[in-house]
């Protein structure tokens, strides 16, 4: 196997892996600080008395303890600017992001606006940079994030325009992310499956980008074999610790991977779709991945022959890359019949008089530089319609 040249890949951030571990929990906490604000937005759904019972665990050692969890379910801008301000009068030194993909979006831009002269609409549009290190960020996801807790990447609400925006510094690497499976037990299984559906996706979009190497690529395909093989599995037995910590390791996984790396289509038309509709972008991402696959296909065919291995019953004997190819994507929408969850963007009761806009925000972000094939505004239009 030829071996890239040239690779760069870099993670900062300490990972802190324990499972059954709220004894443990303050010991590993108060080696970052003593004043801690933890952040915690409505939208994650997750059991209210875990998120107190880790607030009463932490207070019981350290000396100071804030939840933080006035923050809206779909937050934007403004409501991240208002909780900084809050949040700089308590003098912390740690920002803990406990929930869901949200909560670890606003933990992480909240440590670097803590820090930062500036509104976080600036940061997200790009026209502010940041300038002074964070304050101390620790994400601490309830279930898996599909690599959110490890990436530099953060997607958020812009209140000027009410679009999803992205924005990548190196400064938004948290300091640790301290994942324990039993968090996620008594996760409802419509979650499970698509957070489960959302790690595939982010897997794939990985592996297909341009900017993609021998280290990514290895990550990538790992996670594509776990989630294949975990997934199906966790619907019937949602209660077994180990498939729960074969998810939550396939979430750090694959935000190793995009973090140097970057996502495609798939997130792009999720965040356009959930800037107007608020849809959970897990299950957007999950709705769309297969519709990308398939216009992707003919551009990198030899990384779906790689997909196709590791998924379980593809058989790829004696058949051309092509029809190798293809049978990655079968082996994918395979998956999804094995799993209840939406499949098509109808389920979700949009409408197509609405895509024509999703496609046009979809159309300008940035990361789509590192899609395997160029899209424009009419052809993410298209994928919206085949997701119809």
């Amino acid at each position: 196997m030829a071996i890239d040249n040239s690779i760069q890949f870099f993670l900062p951030t300490r990972i802190h892996y324990e499972s059954d571990s709220l004894a443990n929990l303050a010991s590993v906490i108060k080696k970052w600080g003593n004043r801690i604000v933890i952040v915690h937005t409505k939208s994650d759904i997750s059991d209210p008395s875990l998120v107190y019972e880790i607030r009463a665990t932490l207070e019981r050692e350290l000396n100071s303890i804030i939840l933080y969890d006035d923050i809206e379910q779909q937050p934007d801008s403004d409501d991240l600017d208002s909780a900084a301000y809050f949040i700089r009068q308590t003098d912390c030194d740690v920002v803990v992001g406990l929930g869901g993909v949200e909560s670890m979006h606003t933990a992480k831009m909240l440590s670097l606006l803590l820090t930062n002269d500036g509104f976080c609409s600036e940061y997200l549009s790009h026209t502010k940079v940041p300038q002074h290190l964070p304050v101390t960020c620790i994400t601490m996801p309830l279930y898996p994030v599909y690599g959110t807790e490890v990436v530099p990447h953060i997607w958020l609400t812009d209140a000027e325009d009410r679009s999803k925006k992205m924005l990548t510094h190196e400064f938004l690497y948290p300091a640790m992310a301290y994942i324990d499976p039993v968090f996620s037990v008594g996760l409802q299984n419509e979650l499970s499956t698509s957070t489960g559906l959302a790690i595939l996706a982010a897997a794939v979009e990985t592996l297909l980008a341009r900017g993609s190497n021998d280290i990514t690529n290895t990550l990538a395909l790992k996670v594509i074999e776990m989630v294949a093989k975990t997934l199906p599995r966790l619907v019937s037995e949602p209660k077994a610790v180990n498939l729960r910590s074969t998810m939550s390791l396939s979430s750090i996984l694959v935000g190793m991977a995009y973090a140097n790396s970057f996502l495609g289509s798939s997130l792009a038309l999720a965040m356009a779709i959930n800037s107007f509709t608020g849809i959970s972008e897990d299950i957007l991402l999950s709705i769309m991945l297969p519709h990308v696959m398939e216009y992707n296909l003919t551009a990198s065919p030899g990384k779906y022959v790689q997909i196709a291995k590791v998924l379980e019953g593809v058989d790829i004997k004696d058949i051309t890359v092509i029809e190798a190819a293809i049978k990655a994507v079968e082996g994918v929408r395979k998956l999804y019949s094995e799993v209840n969850l939406p499949v098509r963007l109808s389920d979700l009761g949009l409408s197509k008089g609405d895509f024509t806009e999703f496609a046009m925000i979809a159309s300008k972000y940035h990361f789509l530089q590192s899609t395997p094939r160029h899209l424009n505004k009419d052809e993410m239009e298209t994928l919206l319609i085949a997701a119809f």
